[in-house]
């Protein structure tokens, strides 16, 4: 089964996050456990017991983590760590060396198993999770500077006991064994400090869900009165991807996005990519109020810019864009925004435009939200003439 299946179907996550999760990996690259764990939509513990069902291994829940030895990296040479993506972790009752992985399979066992010589058993983690630690257990020893002086008239110097004794790791969850709720640490004590410390805002369930497919959505519905009005309430993320979807034309599906582009960040500028040359076509924001001042903009592919990155790359961009006097005026006509983002608008493998936004204007999914709509449009593009 496929991870998203696995998690709607034990209730670990609600469809619209999964969605945005999706849609930001088809951009980005990133593990759907990892996109819903940093973004506070999916607990950890539930992610590994996901990854666990899916490859038939055992889980390395947060406590495991927690309590791993930390004395055992070093059975495993730190070029195989990484290039494998795996930490040993501990040792079960009977001995046997507890490694976990990215991604488990036979060969990667082989593998592992042939490094250390001894009895290997596979657990998996999240990526990102599993990433962090092996980075800190691999890190590279500092180069010491020979040159500087050593006082050696000082004595030695106490190191206090913080208290942590050894510790051991209890034997693994088996994925096919019922779990105790307990041992998860989105329950008790830990749970409850975990959760407080998370600030981002949960994900609204609130949203009416999406009309079924051929039943037209308030938008489509206020779009064809011809009155140009849209009640602040239907811009929806929701009712906007199912907008999108229904549209017949281009044009409308644009239309669509755009409103609701104008009401979550504070500008935009979107380009229709013709040969080696971007070409404005819809935005808004203070210096892109009218059409003339959107068409006026016209970036070339061949100079350092974010909208050159996003068609070179076919990815969703968050970094900082590469500085000169094209991304400067990209910059420019956006209001000077501290953190700006662009997203592809593909056809299959051909990049059609590229929707670059300026600072967002409420929540933290900002980025989950433009790569939703983004590859909505990008689908409504292939499907649709203009």
């Amino acid at each position: 089964m496929r991870i998203g299946e696995i998690l709607i179907g034990h209730g670990w996550v609600d469809r619209t996050a999964l969605a945005r999760a999706l849609a930001e990996q088809r951009l980005t690259g990133k593990r759907i456990c990892s996109l819903l764990v940093a973004r506070g939509a999916l607990d950890p513990d539930h992610a590994a017991r996901a990854l666990a069902e899916q490859h038939d291994v055992a889980a390395i829940l947060q406590h495991h983590l927690a309590k791993r030895d930390r004395a055992l990296p070093s059975l495993l040479p730190a070029g195989l760590a990484r290039s494998h993506c795996a930490l040993p972790v501990g040792r079960l009752a009977s001995g046997a060396l507890i490694v976990c992985v990215r991604d488990p399979d036979p060969a990667r066992t082989a593998a592992i198993m042939r490094a250390v010589g001894d009895t290997v058993v596979i657990a998996v983690a999240p990526a990102t999770q599993l990433e962090e630690l092996i980075d800190l257990a691999y890190e590279p020893v500092p180069e010491v500077d020979e040159s500087v002086d050593v006082d050696l008239t000082t004595g030695p110097i106490a190191i206090p006991d913080l208290g942590f004794g050894a510790l051991t790791l209890v034997e693994l969850d088996d994925a096919r064994v019922a779990k105790d709720p307990t041992q998860s640490a989105a329950s008790g004590q830990f749970g409850a400090a975990r959760r407080q410390a998370i600030t981002r805002p949960p994900v609204d369930t609130s949203a009416p869900a999406a009309a079924p497919r051929g039943t037209p959505s308030a938008i489509t519905t206020a779009l064809a009165s011809g009155s140009g009005a849209m009640p602040q309430h239907l811009l929806t993320l929701q009712d906007t991807i199912a907008a999108i979807e229904e549209a017949d034309r281009r044009a409308e599906a644009l239309e669509i996005a755009m409103r609701f582009v104008a009401g979550r960040w504070s500008s935009s500028l979107l380009v229709a990519i013709r040969g080696n040359t971007a070409y404005g076509v819809r935005g808004h924001g203070r210096l892109l109020a009218t059409e003339q001042a959107v068409r006026g903009v016209i970036v070339p592919l061949d100079a350092p810019s974010a909208i050159r990155t996003v068609h070179a790359t076919r990815r969703l961009i968050t970094e900082p864009p590469p500085p000169g006097s094209v991304q400067e005026e990209v910059s420019r006509v956006l209001g000077d925004p501290r953190w700006p983002m662009a997203a592809p608008i593909s056809t299959g493998t051909l990049v059609a435009g590229v929707l670059v936004v300026g600072d967002t204007l409420l929540g933290d999914d900002s980025e989950a939200d433009l790569a939703l709509v983004a590859v909505t449009l990008g689908t409504a593009y292939a499907r649709c003439p203009w």
